[in-house]
């Protein structure tokens, strides 16, 4: 039996009928856009089930979890916050360009970032994220082991609708390191795919640590907004909070 389509246009078949026209003499069907969600939801699920995330373990990253009156510091540090969580909020209605927060550990900038990511897995459009450490791994797995496809995993990674990569920086360098994280980063930079990157360094700093051509990247005004958070462990207090400590 048929399922119901949401836009009560196919009966759940997946495709519309059209009549005879002068363009099809001879009438013909399309693609319903239930069909199309469909698709969507299923490979973002399987995209979930790639980065070694379920629904419930993204769940509590939401927009609605993150207080920024909570956290550790200033007024003006805790509205510079709310400042950055409305950003995200819309940045995940419809990603376009690149997001690259920056601050200390605990800031509250992986809360944001993921809250993206669940704001669009619950719109079943496909994304992809991890930290960089486990985003490696993957990728190492499908250069080493013939059991995984390496050329698969890199090309999800690259033209994926969304790619969030969480704590740049804290990956162990290598040559063989450098040239995979290039590779990622530069291959959505010449097609300004949408991109989320958070790190711990400081970005505009020559000696941070990130890779040059990368970091250069990362600072392009044309395409890149940096978010720069406020120090003070946001994630501590709210811990303690939700503790009622």
């Amino acid at each position: 039996m048929a399922s119901e389509c949401a836009y009560s246009a196919c009966d759940g078949s997946g495709f519309l009928w059209h009549t005879p026209s002068e363009a099809w003499p001879n009438g013909h069907y399309s693609i319903c856009r239930c069909h199309a969600d469909e698709v969507r939801r299923k490979r973002a699920k399987r995209l979930l089930a790639d980065a070694g995330m379920t629904e419930e373990s993204i769940a509590p990253y939401t927009f609605g979890r993150f207080k920024p009156e909570q956290a550790v510091g200033s007024k003006a540090g805790r509205d510079l916050l709310a400042r950055h969580k409305e950003r995200l909020v819309q940045y995940a209605v419809e990603p376009s360009g690149w997001l690259v927060l920056a601050g200390s550990v605990g800031c509250g900038k992986t809360h944001l970032a993921y809250a993206v990511v669940a704001a669009r897995l619950a719109q079943h459009r496909p994304t992809y994220y991890g930290s960089v450490p486990e985003v490696l791994d993957a990728l190492r797995r499908g250069f080493d082991d013939k059991r995984y496809d390496y050329d698969a995993r890199l090309a999800t990674m690259q033209e994926v609708d969304l790619l969030v990569l969480d704590d740049l920086g804290t990956e162990h360098q290598t040559s063989w390191v450098a040239e995979k994280m290039f590779q990622l980063i530069n291959y959505r930079y010449t097609r300004r795919l949408p991109l989320v990157v958070t790190t711990n360094l400081v970005v505009t700093d020559p000696g941070c640590g990130i890779d040059a051509r990368i970091r250069s990247r990362l600072l392009d005004r044309g395409l890149c907004e940096l978010l720069t958070f406020p120090s003070g462990d946001y994630r501590q207090r709210r811990a303690q909070l939700e503790a009622g400590t």
